[in-house]
């Protein structure tokens, strides 16, 4: 760990990952479309849909630099799954961010609530 953590900046993802993106994306896609309206179009439409820009890329290529940058943090950090007033049935649709501790790895003794879980109510 950099003696200054203030000069401390989040790791990349590295190029090498590029790949393995753009794999899940492909095998995402043939299990989603299923469920799409698209779902319904001949395999050759299908087929074309699927060649045409992936969104599904973006989103993953921003989920694997979020995981970088949260585990090159020096603090610990915990996703939380509850939401904090529960009125009926939901599904938790991102999970929150506790940190649970310092930069300098001393545990808080109860956790910070950096984001609230997004939640959908059934």
């Amino acid at each position: 760990m950099h003696k200054n953590s203030r000069q401390l900046s989040p790791l990349q993802p590295p190029l090498s990952i590029k790949p393995q993106i753009e794999a899940l994306a492909t095998a995402l896609d043939r299990f989603l479309i299923n469920f799409d309206k698209r779902g319904a179009c001949s395999p050759l439409e299908q087929r074309d849909l699927l060649e045409d820009a992936n969104p599904l890329e973006d989103i993953i290529q921003h989920c694997a630099k979020f995981g970088y940058e949260l585990f090159s943090h020096p603090s610990h950090w915990r996703f939380t799954f509850q939401a904090q007033s529960s009125e009926g049935e939901y599904v938790v649709v991102v999970p929150g961010l506790e940190e649970l501790g310092n930069r300098h790895g001393e545990p808080y003794y109860i956790p910070h609530l950096l984001l609230s879980p997004t939640i959908a109510y059934l």
